[in-house]
């Protein structure tokens, strides 16, 4: 007697209690489920219903169809396990079909359990069925036996987590217990259709039970006959972005972020099966499988925080207004255009950190270390083409500045509740022919308005024919993507080279003085005195202007605030550690709404000097106490009327 597989005997028994519970399971609908005319006006009794798999609209019929195929298939592949029909590698294709098997019946009875609960009493007939019944088209279905829709809601959530359990069984079978490629790949496979089901099933059908509106009054459950009228449309969507609240949202973009992790290293795991290397790759099952739990788990509790569109939070109205919901006209463009904006403003640096951990979560650390460093190498050697863009600026884009200055005038109020470029005194115009230093206070923890400040439409009208070539540190140009970024912005590296070959060429510069010194002491004091940019300003014969900034300080912090530590790295490294930016919601990287207003100064004219003469150090300190006494003058008109701003003190420190 051949010995018995522990393995096919488990899956021939899981097929046929389910082969069999899914069929039971209908004739259950049937009973439970009967069909009445004309209501009480009707003497004759009710009928079961054996057609309510037609009768209770398009998701009721649409889960039956995927139940009879699933069942079908299931019973079609199961034929020759369960009988021991004669096959070829007979080992190995029971295995396969047993699997198989089991799954389609497991499937077919999530599928008809599905389509009971989301039946829907009050739906039209289809057309087909209405002809059928010879115009009984006035048909009422007695649903009183049904749970309610918050408790199918649970029940779907059960099922999505069954589906789970049994895409995790083929995915250990499959690379822990299996020895054939072809098995292998097929449970994998499986694995991922199990999984991607009880995601979308757990998501689409038990959010969309439980938020069904209530019925219209006078149509809820009769206490006779337990029949009920059709619900008005629900206010659940399957596809409702950055709308149910913000706890919503939050646990959405957790649970579909995890999902789409754990489904890649899936998709990765059949490459590599077929591909005939699956024991490098097994590795990443238990982290696969985990990851699809938990996606499970936080999808399924998202559905608690749900709180319909009319009670929009915060952080949806913001992102809707960043994804121009509010203003008209809109098109998918103009909203991609919108998040493209502030995801390049405020996390290309996310975005260049995930890249490169990816290497990592994929690859062996000795492939991954590898290629990194050989996509890097050709990275900045097309990046540096043709010589140094941060000191040369060859890569400045200008159809890109004016495309992302007209996008942050849109943006950017929404996200910081408002935008403001002032110009104090404004005579007259400056001159495009004569040379300006702008002095931008204060830096902060990201001081992105110097960045973009020249590009927004707004300060070019206040200061026609003026282009200033923003100065920024040469670590931010270390970064991929910020890089390319700040190049195209037409920012250069803040260096005596850079800064006079800019002034020759674009006759104005925008830098900032106090530079990290002042981030160190960002919320403590407001500016560090510099003097060297004042000498060079002067020996260029530039006027300096200065600039002041209100909001910005507040809109970022550092999530672990530690002077003496950041003091300490400062002085030693030359950057301050610990640096990490949060903002709103606590620890997203984007800005608290704190307003933000930019106010130019009136231009500070140099000493005049005469051919090849250096400028003393006395008329070095004379421009640089006007400069900082003008901008003195700037913060204490403007400051008391900036929100948040009237008891802040103006502190000037020297580097």
């Amino acid at each position: 007697m051949p010995p018995v597989d522990p393995l096919l005997t488990s899956l021939s028994a899981c097929w046929l209690v389910f082969a069999t519970t899914a069929p039971t399971t209908y004739v259950v609908g049937a009973t439970w489920l009967h069909r009445t005319r004309n209501g009480n006006e009707d003497p004759r009794p009710s009928q079961p219903g054996w057609g309510w798999g037609t009768g209770g609209g398009v998701r009721t019929l649409v889960f039956q169809a995927l139940s009879l195929v699933t069942w079908l298939l299931g019973c079609a592949v199961a034929f020759p396990v369960v009988f021991s029909v004669q096959l070829d590698h007979a080992d190995v294709t029971r295995e396969l079909l047993a699997g198989a098997a089991a799954v389609g019946a497991v499937s077919a009875q999530l599928f008809q359990v599905s389509a009971l609960l989301s039946f829907d009493a009050g739906a039209k007939p289809l057309r087909i069925w209405s002809g059928l019944q010879q115009g009984q088209v006035d048909v009422m279905w007695d649903v009183k036996k049904l749970p309610s829709r918050a408790a199918a809601s649970y029940v779907v959530i059960a099922m999505g987590t069954l589906w789970v359990a049994l895409g995790g069984a083929l995915l250990y079978l499959g690379s822990e217990v299996l020895h054939d490629a072809s098995s292998r790949l097929a449970y994998l496979v499986l694995a991922v259709a199990c999984l991607t089901m009880a995601a979308f099933t757990t998501y689409g059908l038990a959010g969309h039970l439980r938020h069904a509106p209530a019925l219209a009054a006078g149509s809820d459950d009769d206490s006779d006959s337990g029949r009920r009228a059709r619900a008005p449309p629900s206010a659940w969507r399957f596809f409702q972005p950055f709308r149910g609240g913000a706890w919503f949202v939050a646990t959405q973009a957790l649970g579909w972020a995890l999902f789409s992790a754990g489904l890649t290293l899936m998709l990765y795991l059949i490459a590599q099966g077929a591909a005939g290397v699956m024991e490098g790759a097994r590795r990443y099952t238990w982290t696969a499988g985990a990851i699809m739990v938990t996606a499970q788990l936080v999808l399924a509790s998202s559905l608690v925080f749900f709180q319909g569109p009319q009670r929009t939070m915060q952080l949806v109205r913001q992102i809707s207004i960043s994804l121009g919901e509010e203003a008209r006209p809109r098109n998918l463009r103009q909203r991609l255009e919108n998040v493209a904006t502030i995801i390049i403003l405020y996390i290309p640096m996310h975005v260049t950190s995930a890249a490169m951990a990816a290497y990592f979560f994929f690859l062996p650390p000795h492939i991954a270390v590898t290629l990194l460093i050989a996509t890097l190498f050709v990275y900045y050697t097309v990046t540096s083409l043709g010589g140094a863009p941060e000191v040369s600026g060859r890569r400045e884009w200008p159809a890109f500045q004016d495309w992302f200055g007209r996008q942050l005038e849109e943006v950017l109020p929404a996200w910081l509740g408002s935008l403001e470029v002032v110009r104090e005194g404004a005579s007259q115009p400056l001159d495009p022919e004569k040379r300006y230093v702008f002095g931008f206070a204060a830096h902060g923890l990201y001081p992105l308005g110097a960045g973009y400040l020249p590009v927004l439409p707004s300060f070019r009208r206040l200061l026609p024919g003026i282009r200033p070539v923003t100065l920024t540190a040469s670590v931010v140009f270390v970064l991929p993507v910020l890089r390319d970024i700040l190049a195209w912005l037409g920012l250069r590296v803040v260096t005596r080279r850079s800064f006079l070959r800019a002034l020759r060429e674009r006759g104005s510069v925008l830098l900032v003085p106090g530079g990290q010194a002042e981030l160190v002491h960002t919320h403590r004091i407001f500016t560090a005195r510099e003097y060297c940019f004042v000498r060079v300003a002067q020996q260029a014969q530039a006027s300096l202007v200065p600039l002041l900034v209100l909001g910005e300080i507040d809109s970022l912090r550092n999530l672990i605030s530690a002077p003496a530590m950041l003091q300490w790295t400062y002085k030693r490294l030359g950057f301050p550690v610990p640096y990490l930016i949060v903002g709103r919601w606590g620890l997203t990287p984007f800005p608290q709404p704190t307003g933000l207003r930019f106010i130019i100064g009136e231009p500070i004219p140099p000493v005049e000097l005469g051919p090849g003469e250096e400028p003393t150090q006395e008329q070095v300190d004379t421009v640089h106490a006007a400069f900082y006494d003008a901008m003195q003058a700037l913060w204490h008109k403007h400051a008391p009327s900036f929100p948040g701003y009237d008891d802040v003190k103006f502190v000037l420190v020297d580097k």
